[in-house]
């Protein structure tokens, strides 16, 4: 037994033994003071009384001991299951590190072994489906600014190459649109809205100039930028071109014979342009000493010397 509860048992029973003798003690006096028994019979009953008291009193501090010694002995169960617990945890330790030092040593089996090599590359999956046609062309890009302001009227700033030409109309760059895109109406040439000044001769007497001599419609930029980049000669009319701007537009060139033969018939023929009567520089050679030339008075083409001069009317793609 805990020795602080047997202390306190021993002090107990002690209370009560002293409490008793006490009793009888003050009991037998007292009985042989009232000649006629009244007083000793009272005194008689308090000790009784008292020492009824002091059992109860006994009794009480026996159930609280009782109590503790059981709080004391579950509190003992609880700290012996918690060594248990311990003891247990610390066997699941050990024996996890003997199965790793066997799995080192190879004296065991079942043991996770290395990561194995890379395997080689399966076959290619199959093509999945083609995906949604995204917005790739200008003609889409402008549809769309088109949709947006005409359906909900947006008043979205539609980009200039959005704009729909026709020949004869006024370009992007204030000039004249002689040629459209058959594919896409936001794309043509347009002619500069005047001559550059003065005449010019074609340049370039007595060289070939290579790579100038294309004639085709959408051939005058390429040819416009070998004539200017040529070595040891100025091509002239080509040059003049080339440094011309207007409205903020610096990007045109010498047309070449075909462009140029366009420009007769869907401007000068109709009125427009301000072209004069006369013949122009295409950016087309023959070879060393001749240039194109288109007649705006008959609408004939022809060969001229380069070192002749005759006015340069530049124009631009868009």
């Amino acid at each position: 037994m805990n020795p602080r509860i047997s202390c306190w048992l021993f002090a107990i029973s002690s209370l009560i033994l002293t409490t008793t003798f006490t009793s009888a003690a003050y009991a037998a006096p007292n009985a042989n003071a009232s000649p006629g028994g009244g007083g000793t019979a009272g005194a008689a009953a308090a000790a009784q009384a008292t020492a009824d008291g002091a059992v109860t009193d006994a009794a009480a501090a026996q159930a609280t001991a009782d109590g503790a010694v059981t709080d004391a002995a579950a509190a003992a169960a609880t700290a012996d299951g918690a060594v248990t617990d311990a003891a247990a945890a610390q066997a699941g330790v050990n024996a996890l590190e003997s199965r790793l030092d066997d799995c080192i040593a190879g004296t065991t089996t079942g043991c996770q072994g290395a990561d194995g090599q890379i395997g080689l590359t399966g076959p290619t999956g199959l093509q999945g489906p083609p995906g949604v046609d995204g917005i790739t062309r200008d003609a889409d890009i402008c549809l769309l600014f088109n949709t947006l302001n005409g359906t909900y009227s947006l008043g979205l700033p539609v980009p200039n190459y959005c704009a729909n030409y026709a020949v004869g109309d006024v370009g992007p760059a204030g000039g004249f649109v002689f040629y459209i895109d058959p594919e896409d109406s936001s794309h043509g040439l347009e002619a500069a809205p005047s001559d550059v000044g003065g005449y010019k001769s074609w340049g370039c007497t007595s060289t070939d100039v290579v790579g100038a001599d294309e004639t085709a419609v959408g051939t005058g930029k390429q040819n416009t930028a070998d004539l200017v980049a040529a070595i040891g000669c100025t091509a002239f009319a080509a040059v003049s071109a080339n440094d011309y701007s207007i409205n903020g537009f610096d990007d045109w060139f010498l047309p070449s014979l075909g462009e140029l033969n366009l420009i007769q018939q869907n401007l000068h023929l109709v009125g427009l342009g301000g072209f004069e009567n006369t013949a122009y520089w295409s950016s087309s050679e023959f070879r060393v000493f001749h240039g194109w030339k288109q007649n705006f008075n008959d609408s004939t083409q022809a060969l001229k010397p380069k070192n002749e001069i005759l006015p340069v009317r530049p124009v631009r793609a868009f």
